[in-house]
Parts: C-alpha cells; structure tokens; sequence
C-alpha cells in the first residue's frame, strides 16, 4: 500500500502461481486394462490494484480491481 496523500492510498500486488497436476486414468478397452499417466504443470500471474480515500472521519471509499486464475 502506498500512502499518497492522509486521506487517499493505492494499493498494488502481483502474484506467480504454478500448480503441477499428475493423474493415471484406466480405459476398458477390448478386455484389457490400460492405464494412462499424465502430468501437466499450469503458470500464471495474477495482479491487484486500487484505490481508496477517506470521505469522512468513519467513513472510506474503495475500489479494487484484480484477476484470478483456475489451474486446468
């Protein structure tokens, strides 16, 4: 967070995220059992930022605006 005036401060963040997934399925296939493994690795990075002022002594505004991420 970084304090521009007494009143208004922005706010800012970033984050790296890498999630590794590893899986074995088994396919029936002409009465043979045959498992498949798999493993994939998914990367992002995902932001945060906004803004926020004091409009009275109990009372703020804010805004915040960010991106998420879903592995897969």
């Amino acid at each position: 967070m970084y304090l521009a005036t007494d009143k208004f401060r922005l706010i800012a963040g970033a984050r790296y995220t890498r999630d590794a997934t590893k899986g074995t399925s088994k396919f029936l296939c002409c009465g043979s059992d045959n498992p498949v493994s798999d493993s994939e690795v998914f990367c992002k990075i995902t932001w945060r930022a906004g803004c926020e002022t004091d409009v009275a002594k109990n009372h703020m505004v804010y805004f915040t605006a960010f991106t998420g991420f879903v592995a897969g």
